[in-house]
């Protein structure tokens, strides 16, 4: 089975992937890791969310639009799950498509996200960005959301791209049982 997983910073991805690795014995590829990875292969700053933008969008322009998904997929075949996170440009939606994937956007207001965020931070110091006030995390939600060059970030395309929407807004055991809802429809 292969998943990607779609949603903005904090919606709960993660926490989805490693839901299915813990259950299912899914292998989870972070495209956000695999970005960060890059920018420390380089020596800059990879805790940046604009410098891992400008990487991302970079390198899509370099090497087409769905590069940073064609790695993990290079050997995947439909007898492993898969679930790959952070889909940030449409060409990555439609790649995981075309292999038979399913595209799933996990959703969570921005208060709670926010919030999730900032806990994130606090419990990881060091590991991530710095998150800035409520009005600068509405702000960076809003370019990522907003940007019409298609060569660039386009989350609310991918968004509106996915065929499942996870409701991340409660407790975790709400999302599990989603989860297990979710999984019972895909394999139907």
């Amino acid at each position: 089975m292969l998943i990607g997983i779609v949603g903005l910073n904090g919606s709960g991805k993660d926490t989805v992937a490693q839901y299915l690795v813990d259950k299912y014995s899914f292998v989870h590829v972070d495209l956000g890791e695999e970005v960060r990875k890059e920018l420390k292969r380089l020596g800059k700053n990879y805790k940046d969310r604009s410098e891992m933008r400008e990487m991302g969008d970079g390198n899509r322009q370099k090497f087409g639009h769905d590069y940073w998904a064609r790695a993990p997929l290079a050997n995947y075949s439909p007898k492993n799950n898969l679930v790959i996170t952070s889909l940030r440009h449409p060409a990555e939606v439609d790649l995981i498509k075309s292999k038979g994937g399913v595209i799933v956007e996990v959703f969570a207001d921005l208060k709670t996200r926010f919030e999730r965020t900032l806990a994130r931070v606090k419990a990881s110091p060091g590991e991530h960005g710095d998150v800035g006030s409520f009005e600068e995390f509405k702000m960076k939600q809003d370019r990522e959301l907003k940007d019409k060059d298609p060569a660039r970030m386009q989350m609310s395309k991918c968004i509106s791209d996915a065929e499942y929407r996870l409701d991340n807004n409660g407790a975790v055991g709400n999302l599990e049982k989603e989860i297990e809802t979710l999984l019972s429809k895909i394999k139907s």
